[in-house]
């Protein structure tokens, strides 16, 4: 939120014509990335508070085992692209639950 407040671009035009929206390496962050990450990080809390709160709503035990399985499997995912972000960003390593490296 920092970067969009004080005027970062979303995206630039590189040196081969095409779109930049994602700097690589730890020399800065443009505006859609900020998004993106944003959007993750709500994507994935979303994803256990339905876990947490709908599912036990549902009455039917295969549909609850069904949307729970499912739930779990896009939460994991969701952790492991922000984490495979964090490392790619900030050059360090972590090990996580979710790491199969």
């Amino acid at each position: 939120m920092y970067n969009i407040i004080r005027g970062m671009p979303l995206y630039y035009t590189g040196p081969n014509g095409k779109l930049v929206w994602w700097m690589e390496g730890r020399s800065g962050q443009l505006g859609m990335e900020g998004f993106l990450m944003g959007s993750s990080y709500i994507f994935f809390s979303s994803t256990l508070a339905s876990l947490t709160y709908v599912v036990p709503k549902i009455r039917n035990n295969t549909v609850r085992g069904v949307v729970s399985l499912l739930l779990v499997l896009l939460s994991a995912f969701t952790a492991m692209r922000i984490i495979s972000t964090y490392q790619k960003k900030s050059g360090l390593g972590m090990r996580t639950f979710f790491s199969f490296m």
